[in-house]
């Protein structure tokens, strides 16, 4: 997806990083909005 492109080294180093995606198509006026969450890393103390 060529907006995975535009979002490297601006949101994360590599796409390849992005987990998971949900995509929709609308009808509307043209662009793209894009929603980015952070996976929770796990706590290093509970180890």
């Amino acid at each position: 997806m060529a907006f995975l492109d535009a979002l490297t080294y601006v949101v994360f180093a590599d796409d390849s990083r992005v987990a998971d995606i949900a995509a929709s198509k609308d009808c509307g006026a043209p662009g793209v909005v894009v929603e980015i969450r952070r996976i929770a890393e796990p706590d290093l103390a509970d180890r």
